[in-house]
């Protein structure tokens, strides 16, 4: 199957935009495994870290919280870690991110357990993490996510694109309407209204 991902591409290299989703697709036919993500041997780990906490797997969970390979703008997405420790560590003392890139590699939102303020409580040994997005705000296209753990302010784990996924269309607004492509990949909650002069 891996021999697949040079022949692929070799037919779309005129356009990135294919030729990163037909990696995608490849990608997740190879990873996934009873819905997790093996993280253990990822390319994504550009360097050695102290492995007090590492990272292990993730998996992906849709509103219903059950394993996906794709999110629905608009409705909610879990991105569940699997963590290993190799030393007892103080309750509030780890936190976990989740980085979400375009697929220009731009990074378009940060979600950290310590600015949300949900400290993470004394880990046990093993056992997993979950960032919980009630209304994902982003428009249909390929993602990345990084991901990464913190002891102390100071990077444990990280893993660049750790996860690629797709978002699909889930009816973000009521009129199931969506910018016109290029127009900007974050949806936001807003309203219009008049005033009246005077007022």
């Amino acid at each position: 199957m891996t021999g697949a991902v040079p022949l692929a591409c070799s037919l779309c290299r005129g356009d990135p935009a294919v030729q990163r989703g037909m990696e995608l697709s490849l990608r997740k036919s190879q990873a996934l495994v009873d819905g997790r993500i093996s993280l253990e041997h990822h390319p994504g780990r550009l360097k050695p870290f102290d492995a007090v906490v590492r990272l292990a797997d993730c998996q992906l969970l849709d509103e219903h919280q059950q394993p996906t390979s794709s999110f629905m703008a608009g409705r909610e997405a879990r991105i569940r870690i699997g963590y290993r420790m190799t030393t007892p560590l103080a309750a509030g003392s780890v936190s976990f991110v989740c980085v979400f890139r375009n697929d220009q590699g731009q990074r378009l939102a940060y979600c950290s357990s310590d600015i949300v303020g949900d400290p993470i409580p004394q880990l046990h040994p093993s056992g997993s993490v979950e960032c919980v997005i009630p209304k994902l705000p982003l428009a249909p296209g390929l993602y990345a996510i990084d991901l990464g753990c913190k002891v102390s302010n100071a990077w444990a784990d990280f893993i660049y694109e750790a996860v690629e996924i797709e978002v699909v269309d889930g009816g973000f607004y009521v009129t199931r309407r969506l910018p016109p492509e290029g127009e900007g990949q974050v949806l936001l909650e807003y309203t219009w209204r008049t005033i009246e002069d005077g007022h």
